[in-house]
Protein backbone atom coordinates (compact mmCIF):
# COMPACT_ATOMS: atom_id res chain seq x y z
CA UNK A 1 0.00 0.00 0.00
CA UNK A 2 0.99 3.43 -0.54
CA UNK A 3 -0.45 6.08 1.56
CA UNK A 4 1.16 9.61 3.31
CA UNK A 5 2.60 7.52 6.10
CA UNK A 6 3.08 3.23 6.25
CA UNK A 7 1.32 2.35 9.85
CA UNK A 8 2.00 -1.09 11.33
CA UNK A 9 0.47 -2.59 14.38
CA UNK A 10 0.93 -5.03 16.74
CA UNK A 11 -1.24 -7.48 18.32
CA UNK A 12 -1.61 -5.20 21.64
CA UNK A 13 -2.62 -2.01 19.27
CA UNK A 14 0.60 0.05 19.24
CA UNK A 15 1.98 1.04 16.06
CA UNK A 16 5.71 1.47 13.93
CA UNK A 17 5.19 4.06 11.53
CA UNK A 18 7.56 5.05 8.83
CA UNK A 19 7.06 8.58 7.09
CA UNK A 20 7.57 9.13 3.82
CA UNK A 21 10.62 11.33 2.25
CA UNK A 22 11.69 13.87 -0.25
CA UNK A 23 15.21 14.17 -1.37
CA UNK A 24 15.62 17.62 -2.53
CA UNK A 25 18.84 18.36 -4.40
CA UNK A 26 20.17 14.98 -3.43
CA UNK A 27 19.42 14.39 0.55
CA UNK A 28 16.40 13.95 2.21
CA UNK A 29 15.22 12.23 5.60
CA UNK A 30 12.99 9.36 6.51
CA UNK A 31 11.44 9.07 9.97
CA UNK A 32 10.81 6.45 11.77
CA UNK A 33 8.04 6.23 14.76
CA UNK A 34 8.49 3.64 17.76
CA UNK A 35 5.10 4.11 19.19
CA UNK A 36 5.63 1.01 22.12
CA UNK A 37 7.12 2.14 25.10
CA UNK A 38 9.97 0.14 27.05
CA UNK A 39 11.70 -1.11 23.74
CA UNK A 40 15.54 -1.64 23.92
CA UNK A 41 16.63 -2.51 20.58
CA UNK A 42 14.46 -3.16 17.52
CA UNK A 43 15.93 -4.22 13.54
CA UNK A 44 14.03 -2.95 10.35
CA UNK A 45 15.04 -3.51 6.76
CA UNK A 46 14.19 -1.29 3.98
CA UNK A 47 14.30 -1.84 0.10
CA UNK A 48 15.32 1.80 -1.43
CA UNK A 49 14.53 2.71 -4.48
CA UNK A 50 17.01 2.16 -6.92
CA UNK A 51 19.91 5.63 -7.03
CA UNK A 52 18.77 5.85 -3.22
CA UNK A 53 21.03 5.21 -0.45
CA UNK A 54 21.32 5.62 3.61
CA UNK A 55 23.95 7.54 5.06
CA UNK A 56 22.80 7.76 8.35
CA UNK A 57 20.85 6.44 11.19
CA UNK A 58 20.32 8.72 14.35
CA UNK A 59 17.73 9.21 17.41
CA UNK A 60 17.82 13.19 18.61
CA UNK A 61 18.56 13.16 22.30
CA UNK A 62 19.48 9.54 22.24
CA UNK A 63 22.18 8.75 25.56
CA UNK A 64 25.68 7.85 25.00
CA UNK A 65 25.06 4.17 25.75
CA UNK A 66 22.52 3.52 23.02
CA UNK A 67 24.45 2.17 19.29
CA UNK A 68 23.22 2.40 15.93
CA UNK A 69 24.05 0.67 12.89
CA UNK A 70 23.40 0.26 9.27
CA UNK A 71 24.34 -1.47 6.32
CA UNK A 72 23.69 -2.57 2.93
CA UNK A 73 22.13 -6.13 3.86
CA UNK A 74 21.13 -6.95 0.24
CA UNK A 75 23.13 -5.20 -2.60
CA UNK A 76 21.13 -6.80 -5.37
CA UNK A 77 17.70 -5.30 -4.64
CA UNK A 78 19.20 -2.04 -2.70
CA UNK A 79 17.45 -3.44 0.80
CA UNK A 80 19.51 -1.45 3.97
CA UNK A 81 19.23 -2.95 7.60
CA UNK A 82 18.47 -0.38 10.54
CA UNK A 83 19.66 -1.49 14.40
CA UNK A 84 19.81 -0.09 17.57
CA UNK A 85 20.18 -0.75 20.85
CA UNK A 86 21.54 -0.19 24.17
CA UNK A 87 24.49 -1.53 26.34
CA UNK A 88 22.63 0.03 29.55
CA UNK A 89 19.62 -1.45 28.59
CA UNK A 90 17.93 1.97 28.59
CA UNK A 91 14.46 1.87 27.26
CA UNK A 92 12.93 3.71 24.50
CA UNK A 93 10.10 6.14 25.02
CA UNK A 94 6.85 5.93 23.31
CA UNK A 95 6.44 8.00 20.40
CA UNK A 96 11.02 7.49 20.07
CA UNK A 97 11.86 9.35 16.64
CA UNK A 98 14.68 7.81 14.44
CA UNK A 99 15.70 9.47 11.20
CA UNK A 100 17.42 7.52 8.31
CA UNK A 101 19.15 10.24 6.01
CA UNK A 102 18.71 9.49 2.36
CA UNK A 103 21.22 10.30 -0.56
CA UNK A 104 20.01 10.20 -4.30
CA UNK A 105 22.48 9.71 -7.03
CA UNK A 106 21.94 10.92 -10.43
CA UNK A 107 19.22 9.37 -12.33
CA UNK A 108 17.57 8.09 -9.18
CA UNK A 109 13.62 8.24 -9.43
CA UNK A 110 10.41 8.48 -7.83
CA UNK A 111 9.48 5.07 -6.05
CA UNK A 112 8.56 3.06 -2.60
CA UNK A 113 10.59 1.97 -0.24
CA UNK A 114 9.30 -1.71 1.07
CA UNK A 115 9.42 -1.95 5.27
CA UNK A 116 10.19 -5.88 6.27
CA UNK A 117 11.93 -7.94 9.00
CA UNK A 118 10.59 -5.31 11.68
CA UNK A 119 11.72 -6.28 15.14
CA UNK A 120 11.28 -4.88 18.81
CA UNK A 121 12.96 -5.82 21.95
CA UNK A 122 11.94 -5.10 25.64
CA UNK A 123 14.70 -5.73 28.58
CA UNK A 124 13.81 -9.05 28.95
CA UNK A 125 14.71 -9.94 25.55
CA UNK A 126 11.33 -11.17 24.11
CA UNK A 127 10.75 -9.74 20.82
CA UNK A 128 7.82 -8.48 18.80
CA UNK A 129 7.76 -8.89 15.28
CA UNK A 130 5.70 -6.47 12.92
CA UNK A 131 4.48 -6.72 9.02
CA UNK A 132 6.04 -4.69 6.70
CA UNK A 133 4.46 -1.99 4.13
CA UNK A 134 5.62 0.51 1.80
CA UNK A 135 5.95 3.93 2.31
CA UNK A 136 6.86 6.78 -0.67
CA UNK A 137 10.25 8.30 -1.22
CA UNK A 138 9.99 11.37 -3.78
CA UNK A 139 13.45 12.46 -5.41
CA UNK A 140 13.53 16.02 -7.01
CA UNK A 141 16.34 16.44 -9.04
CA UNK A 142 17.82 20.30 -10.04
CA UNK A 143 16.19 21.90 -13.42
CA UNK A 144 18.38 23.31 -16.33
CA UNK A 145 17.34 26.54 -18.06
CA UNK A 146 19.59 27.62 -20.75
CA UNK A 147 19.47 31.51 -21.25
CA UNK A 148 20.19 33.09 -24.80
CA UNK A 149 22.85 35.78 -25.73
CA UNK A 150 20.62 38.43 -23.34
CA UNK A 151 20.30 36.52 -20.63
CA UNK A 152 16.96 35.48 -20.97
CA UNK A 153 14.66 32.49 -21.21
CA UNK A 154 11.11 31.44 -21.40
CA UNK A 155 10.45 28.38 -19.36
CA UNK A 156 7.72 25.99 -17.59
CA UNK A 157 8.49 22.77 -15.63
CA UNK A 158 7.03 19.77 -14.24
CA UNK A 159 9.03 20.26 -10.80
CA UNK A 160 8.31 22.83 -7.99
CA UNK A 161 11.51 25.64 -8.67
CA UNK A 162 13.16 27.51 -5.98
CA UNK A 163 14.69 30.54 -6.74
CA UNK A 164 15.16 32.03 -3.29
CA UNK A 165 18.68 30.86 -2.78
CA UNK A 166 20.45 32.33 -6.44
CA UNK A 167 21.21 35.91 -6.72
CA UNK A 168 21.92 36.25 -10.04
CA UNK A 169 18.92 34.39 -11.66
CA UNK A 170 15.67 35.73 -11.55
CA UNK A 171 12.41 34.20 -12.41
CA UNK A 172 9.00 36.17 -13.27
CA UNK A 173 5.20 35.92 -14.37
CA UNK A 174 3.92 38.35 -16.65
CA UNK A 175 0.90 40.38 -15.03
CA UNK A 176 0.36 43.14 -17.00
CA UNK A 177 0.24 45.13 -21.04
CA UNK A 178 -0.05 48.57 -21.83
CA UNK A 179 -1.73 47.73 -25.12
CA UNK A 180 -1.12 51.24 -26.74
CA UNK A 181 2.79 51.25 -26.11
CA UNK A 182 3.31 47.31 -26.60
CA UNK A 183 5.39 47.62 -22.51
CA UNK A 184 4.57 44.35 -20.79
CA UNK A 185 5.26 44.07 -17.46
CA UNK A 186 6.63 41.23 -15.34
CA UNK A 187 6.58 40.26 -11.75
CA UNK A 188 9.34 38.80 -9.77
CA UNK A 189 8.33 35.58 -8.15
CA UNK A 190 10.40 33.03 -6.18
CA UNK A 191 8.47 30.43 -5.17
CA UNK A 192 7.52 28.51 -8.48
CA UNK A 193 4.83 25.96 -8.65
CA UNK A 194 4.78 22.99 -10.93
CA UNK A 195 3.18 24.16 -14.73
CA UNK A 196 3.79 27.80 -13.90
CA UNK A 197 4.83 29.18 -17.45
CA UNK A 198 7.90 31.68 -15.96
CA UNK A 199 10.23 34.34 -17.72
CA UNK A 200 13.83 33.45 -16.31
CA UNK A 201 17.08 36.13 -16.27
CA UNK A 202 20.21 35.66 -15.37
CA UNK A 203 24.00 35.03 -16.80
CA UNK A 204 24.40 35.60 -21.06
CA UNK A 205 24.60 32.08 -22.97
CA UNK A 206 24.97 30.36 -19.78
CA UNK A 207 22.86 26.82 -18.59
CA UNK A 208 21.53 27.55 -14.64
CA UNK A 209 20.99 25.07 -12.34
CA UNK A 210 17.86 25.68 -10.05
CA UNK A 211 16.71 23.77 -7.33
CA UNK A 212 13.43 21.83 -6.80
CA UNK A 213 11.11 22.56 -3.85
CA UNK A 214 8.09 22.14 -2.05
CA UNK A 215 6.15 25.25 -3.41
CA UNK A 216 3.61 26.92 -1.05
CA UNK A 217 2.43 29.48 -3.18
CA UNK A 218 0.25 29.37 -6.55
CA UNK A 219 0.06 32.56 -9.21
CA UNK A 220 -3.23 31.74 -11.00
CA UNK A 221 -3.65 34.89 -13.65
CA UNK A 222 -0.20 34.91 -16.19
CA UNK A 223 -0.08 36.11 -19.47
CA UNK A 224 2.70 33.56 -19.74
CA UNK A 225 1.29 30.11 -21.82
CA UNK A 226 3.35 26.95 -22.23
CA UNK A 227 3.68 23.31 -21.79
CA UNK A 228 5.96 21.24 -19.39
CA UNK A 229 5.86 17.96 -21.86
CA UNK A 230 4.63 18.93 -24.83
CA UNK A 231 5.65 20.47 -28.34
CA UNK A 232 3.17 23.17 -29.17
CA UNK A 233 1.81 25.31 -31.63
CA UNK A 234 1.26 28.90 -31.00
CA UNK A 235 -1.98 29.92 -32.82
CA UNK A 236 -2.09 32.63 -35.19
CA UNK A 237 -3.24 35.98 -33.70
CA UNK A 238 -6.88 37.08 -34.65
CA UNK A 239 -8.36 40.80 -34.07
CA UNK A 240 -8.50 40.10 -30.02
CA UNK A 241 -5.72 38.39 -29.43
CA UNK A 242 -1.68 38.60 -29.81
CA UNK A 243 0.65 36.01 -29.66
CA UNK A 244 4.43 36.30 -28.32
CA UNK A 245 7.69 34.45 -28.72
CA UNK A 246 11.09 34.74 -27.46
CA UNK A 247 13.11 34.62 -31.00
CA UNK A 248 16.47 33.19 -31.82
CA UNK A 249 17.29 37.03 -31.64
CA UNK A 250 16.36 37.22 -28.10
CA UNK A 251 13.46 39.84 -28.00
CA UNK A 252 10.07 39.20 -27.65
CA UNK A 253 8.34 39.59 -30.99
CA UNK A 254 5.27 39.20 -32.60
CA UNK A 255 4.64 34.93 -33.31
CA UNK A 256 4.73 33.85 -36.74
CA UNK A 257 1.34 32.19 -37.36
CA UNK A 258 0.93 28.55 -36.05
CA UNK A 259 4.84 28.80 -34.84
CA UNK A 260 6.48 26.16 -33.62
CA UNK A 261 7.23 25.82 -30.17
CA UNK A 262 9.62 23.28 -27.86
CA UNK A 263 8.18 21.40 -24.66
CA UNK A 264 9.54 23.27 -21.78
CA UNK A 265 9.52 26.89 -23.49
CA UNK A 266 6.66 29.65 -22.99
CA UNK A 267 5.14 32.24 -24.92
CA UNK A 268 3.04 35.59 -24.26
CA UNK A 269 -0.68 35.48 -25.05
CA UNK A 270 -2.30 39.11 -24.84
CA UNK A 271 -5.44 41.00 -25.42
CA UNK A 272 -5.03 43.58 -28.29
CA UNK A 273 -7.11 46.02 -26.98
CA UNK A 274 -8.67 47.77 -23.56
CA UNK A 275 -12.53 46.39 -22.69
CA UNK A 276 -13.14 49.69 -21.82
CA UNK A 277 -11.78 53.47 -20.67
CA UNK A 278 -13.72 55.70 -18.81
CA UNK A 279 -12.08 59.21 -18.66
CA UNK A 280 -12.75 61.59 -15.67
CA UNK A 281 -12.94 65.71 -16.23
CA UNK A 282 -11.68 65.86 -12.84
CA UNK A 283 -9.59 63.87 -10.00
CA UNK A 284 -10.98 61.11 -8.22
CA UNK A 285 -11.39 60.99 -4.11
CA UNK A 286 -10.55 58.21 -2.56
CA UNK A 287 -10.61 57.98 1.13
CA UNK A 288 -8.60 55.13 2.84
CA UNK A 289 -9.48 53.36 5.62
CA UNK A 290 -8.38 53.27 9.20
CA UNK A 291 -5.61 51.02 8.39
CA UNK A 292 -4.52 53.16 5.44
CA UNK A 293 -5.34 50.34 3.05
CA UNK A 294 -8.01 49.89 1.05
CA UNK A 295 -9.88 46.96 -1.72
CA UNK A 296 -10.91 49.40 -4.53
CA UNK A 297 -12.65 49.04 -8.15
CA UNK A 298 -12.64 52.56 -9.92
CA UNK A 299 -15.20 54.07 -12.51
CA UNK A 300 -12.75 55.73 -14.43
CA UNK A 301 -9.09 55.06 -15.75
CA UNK A 302 -6.58 56.65 -12.93
CA UNK A 303 -2.95 57.66 -12.81
CA UNK A 304 -1.44 57.03 -9.54
CA UNK A 305 2.05 58.33 -10.60
CA UNK A 306 2.22 61.51 -9.25
CA UNK A 307 0.10 60.52 -6.03
CA UNK A 308 2.36 61.32 -2.98
CA UNK A 309 1.99 58.96 -0.32
CA UNK A 310 -0.17 56.29 -2.22
CA UNK A 311 0.65 52.86 -4.39
CA UNK A 312 -1.98 50.97 -6.26
CA UNK A 313 -1.07 47.12 -6.24
CA UNK A 314 -2.82 43.98 -8.28
CA UNK A 315 -2.98 40.68 -6.11
CA UNK A 316 -0.71 38.03 -7.93
CA UNK A 317 -0.50 35.05 -5.74
CA UNK A 318 -1.11 33.20 -2.30
CA UNK A 319 0.74 31.16 -0.64
CA UNK A 320 -0.80 28.36 2.02
CA UNK A 321 0.95 29.92 4.90
CA UNK A 322 -1.82 32.63 4.72
CA UNK A 323 0.55 35.27 2.76
CA UNK A 324 -0.73 37.09 -0.18
CA UNK A 325 1.84 38.60 -2.78
CA UNK A 326 1.09 42.06 -4.90
CA UNK A 327 3.10 43.52 -7.78
CA UNK A 328 2.80 47.55 -8.23
CA UNK A 329 0.94 48.97 -11.06
CA UNK A 330 1.06 52.94 -11.72
CA UNK A 331 -2.08 53.23 -13.88
CA UNK A 332 -4.77 51.53 -14.08
CA UNK A 333 -7.99 51.23 -16.52
CA UNK A 334 -11.27 51.58 -15.20
CA UNK A 335 -12.86 48.62 -13.10
CA UNK A 336 -9.53 47.09 -12.39
CA UNK A 337 -9.89 45.88 -8.87
CA UNK A 338 -6.74 47.07 -6.70
CA UNK A 339 -5.35 46.86 -3.26
CA UNK A 340 -4.16 50.84 -2.09
CA UNK A 341 -1.87 51.77 0.14
CA UNK A 342 -1.47 55.24 1.98
CA UNK A 343 -2.29 56.77 5.05
CA UNK A 344 -4.79 56.15 7.64
CA UNK A 345 -8.33 57.93 6.88
CA UNK A 346 -6.85 59.95 4.19
CA UNK A 347 -8.49 61.39 1.51
CA UNK A 348 -6.17 61.38 -1.91
CA UNK A 349 -7.02 63.17 -5.00
CA UNK A 350 -6.16 60.79 -8.08
CA UNK A 351 -6.02 62.02 -11.47
CA UNK A 352 -7.89 60.05 -14.47
CA UNK A 353 -6.21 59.35 -17.52
CA UNK A 354 -7.02 57.11 -20.75
CA UNK A 355 -5.28 54.29 -19.21
CA UNK A 356 -4.40 51.15 -21.54
CA UNK A 357 -3.53 49.07 -19.24
CA UNK A 358 -4.28 45.21 -19.08
CA UNK A 359 -3.07 43.22 -15.80
CA UNK A 360 -3.49 39.37 -14.68
CA UNK A 361 -5.39 40.19 -11.14
CA UNK A 362 -6.58 37.93 -8.75
CA UNK A 363 -8.99 40.49 -7.12
CA UNK A 364 -12.33 41.08 -8.43
CA UNK A 365 -15.17 43.36 -7.75
CA UNK A 366 -17.78 45.76 -9.76
CA UNK A 367 -16.92 49.45 -9.88
CA UNK A 368 -20.30 51.08 -10.67
CA UNK A 369 -23.05 47.51 -9.45
CA UNK A 370 -23.37 45.72 -6.38
CA UNK A 371 -22.12 41.72 -6.48
CA UNK A 372 -23.76 38.66 -4.85
CA UNK A 373 -20.51 37.33 -3.59
CA UNK A 374 -20.83 33.49 -2.08
CA UNK A 375 -18.34 32.86 0.98
CA UNK A 376 -17.79 29.13 -0.84
CA UNK A 377 -18.33 28.10 -4.64
CA UNK A 378 -17.10 26.17 -7.08
CA UNK A 379 -16.32 26.86 -10.68
CA UNK A 380 -15.00 24.37 -13.46
CA UNK A 381 -14.58 21.81 -11.17
CA UNK A 382 -12.41 24.02 -8.54
CA UNK A 383 -13.67 24.69 -4.88
CA UNK A 384 -13.05 28.50 -4.03
CA UNK A 385 -13.81 30.56 -0.69
CA UNK A 386 -13.75 34.06 -0.82
CA UNK A 387 -11.60 36.30 1.40
CA UNK A 388 -12.26 40.38 1.72
CA UNK A 389 -10.11 42.91 3.56
CA UNK A 390 -10.53 43.58 6.82
CA UNK A 391 -11.26 47.15 7.59
CA UNK A 392 -11.09 47.02 11.53
CA UNK A 393 -7.97 44.26 11.13
CA UNK A 394 -6.15 45.29 8.55
CA UNK A 395 -5.55 42.50 6.86
CA UNK A 396 -7.55 39.65 4.64
CA UNK A 397 -9.79 36.92 5.89
CA UNK A 398 -12.30 34.53 4.76
CA UNK A 399 -16.00 35.90 4.17
CA UNK A 400 -17.77 34.58 7.00
CA UNK A 401 -21.40 34.62 5.23
CA UNK A 402 -22.99 35.34 1.82
CA UNK A 403 -23.28 38.81 0.56
CA UNK A 404 -26.35 39.23 -1.74
CA UNK A 405 -25.29 42.56 -2.02
CA UNK A 406 -21.26 43.07 -1.83
CA UNK A 407 -20.81 46.74 -2.26
CA UNK A 408 -20.05 48.38 -5.76
CA UNK A 409 -16.60 50.06 -5.83
CA UNK A 410 -15.53 46.87 -3.32
CA UNK A 411 -12.41 44.18 -4.17
CA UNK A 412 -13.10 40.88 -3.06
CA UNK A 413 -10.17 37.87 -3.53
CA UNK A 414 -11.05 34.44 -4.42
CA UNK A 415 -8.72 31.58 -3.24
CA UNK A 416 -8.08 27.97 -3.80
CA UNK A 417 -9.91 26.27 -0.88
CA UNK A 418 -7.16 23.79 -0.74
CA UNK A 419 -4.93 26.79 0.16
CA UNK A 420 -7.21 28.84 2.27
CA UNK A 421 -8.05 26.19 4.47
CA UNK A 422 -4.23 25.53 5.32
CA UNK A 423 -4.03 29.18 6.55
CA UNK A 424 -7.55 29.50 8.19
CA UNK A 425 -6.83 26.42 10.47
CA UNK A 426 -3.79 27.95 11.50
CA UNK A 427 -5.45 31.77 11.91
CA UNK A 428 -3.98 31.43 16.09
CA UNK A 429 -0.88 30.85 15.64
CA UNK A 430 0.00 32.19 12.40
CA UNK A 431 1.14 36.29 12.82
CA UNK A 432 1.14 37.20 9.19
CA UNK A 433 -2.65 35.67 8.97
CA UNK A 434 -4.08 37.40 5.67
CA UNK A 435 -0.96 39.79 5.68
CA UNK A 436 0.18 41.57 2.25
CA UNK A 437 3.92 41.40 1.40
CA UNK A 438 4.82 42.69 -1.53
CA UNK A 439 7.39 41.75 -4.11
CA UNK A 440 9.55 44.83 -5.24
CA UNK A 441 11.12 44.24 -8.62
CA UNK A 442 8.82 44.59 -11.64
CA UNK A 443 10.28 44.52 -15.00
CA UNK A 444 8.83 46.69 -17.74
CA UNK A 445 9.79 45.59 -21.37
CA UNK A 446 8.90 46.91 -24.46
CA UNK A 447 8.06 44.70 -27.05
CA UNK A 448 9.51 43.90 -30.71
CA UNK A 449 7.38 44.17 -34.21
CA UNK A 450 4.18 42.50 -34.80
CA UNK A 451 5.22 40.86 -38.23
CA UNK A 452 7.31 38.36 -36.35
CA UNK A 453 10.92 40.17 -37.06
CA UNK A 454 12.75 41.28 -34.94
CA UNK A 455 13.26 45.09 -34.58
CA UNK A 456 15.20 45.66 -31.64
CA UNK A 457 13.46 47.68 -29.69
CA UNK A 458 13.00 45.24 -26.83
CA UNK A 459 14.50 46.30 -23.26
CA UNK A 460 14.18 46.00 -19.85
CA UNK A 461 14.17 48.75 -17.24
CA UNK A 462 12.42 49.66 -13.88
CA UNK A 463 8.54 50.27 -13.93
CA UNK A 464 9.91 54.13 -13.19
CA UNK A 465 11.77 55.28 -15.94
CA UNK A 466 10.27 56.78 -18.57
CA UNK A 467 10.55 56.72 -22.29
CA UNK A 468 12.31 59.16 -23.98
CA UNK A 469 11.30 58.77 -27.91
CA UNK A 470 10.18 61.76 -28.81
CA UNK A 471 8.18 59.89 -31.68
CA UNK A 472 4.06 59.99 -32.03
CA UNK A 473 2.50 56.64 -31.98
CA UNK A 474 -1.08 55.58 -32.62
CA UNK A 475 -2.85 53.68 -30.16
CA UNK A 476 -2.05 50.39 -32.33
CA UNK A 477 1.55 51.17 -31.17
CA UNK A 478 2.41 52.64 -34.73
CA UNK A 479 4.82 54.87 -35.11
CA UNK A 480 3.46 58.03 -37.31
CA UNK A 481 4.29 61.73 -37.86
CA UNK A 482 2.78 64.26 -36.16
CA UNK A 483 -0.94 63.91 -35.41
CA UNK A 484 -2.78 65.90 -37.81
CA UNK A 485 -6.48 64.32 -36.22
CA UNK A 486 -8.02 64.78 -33.60
CA UNK A 487 -7.82 62.00 -30.29
CA UNK A 488 -5.33 60.49 -28.14
CA UNK A 489 -1.56 59.59 -29.05
CA UNK A 490 1.66 58.49 -27.32
CA UNK A 491 5.04 60.49 -27.03
CA UNK A 492 7.39 60.18 -24.82
CA UNK A 493 5.71 57.38 -23.17
CA UNK A 494 3.01 59.18 -21.87
CA UNK A 495 -0.36 59.97 -23.30
CA UNK A 496 -1.00 62.67 -25.15
CA UNK A 497 -4.54 64.04 -26.23
CA UNK A 498 -4.65 65.84 -29.17
CA UNK A 499 -7.77 68.63 -29.35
Amino acid sequence: MTSLCSTFAFADGTDFVVKPATISNGNGTMQVVINKAGQTAFQFDVKLPAGVSATAFTLTGAPESRKFEKAEYEKSSNTWRFLTYDEGNAELAEGATFDVTLAAADGATTGEAETSEILLVNPQGKSTEVDGGNVSVTVESNASITLNGKGEASFICNKDLDFSSLSNVKAYICTGIDVSTNLIYFSRIKDVKANTPIYVTGPVNETVTVPTGNSITYYPENFLVGDATNNMTIPASTDEIQYWALSKNNSWIGAKPNMSLDAGKAYIKTPKQVAKSSVSSENVEIKMTATGNLAYVGKYDLDFTSVEGLKAYIVMGFANNATIWISRVKTATAGTPLFLRGSNDKTYSVPSSSSSMIVKNMLRGDAENTSEVLKEYTKDGVDYVTWIYQKNGGTFGPLTNNQPAFPAGTAYLPLLKSYANKSASSRAMTSNFGNVVEETEVLVMKLGSLNGENDGSTSIRSIGEVQTDDAWYNLKGQRIDTPTKKGLYIKNGKKVVVK
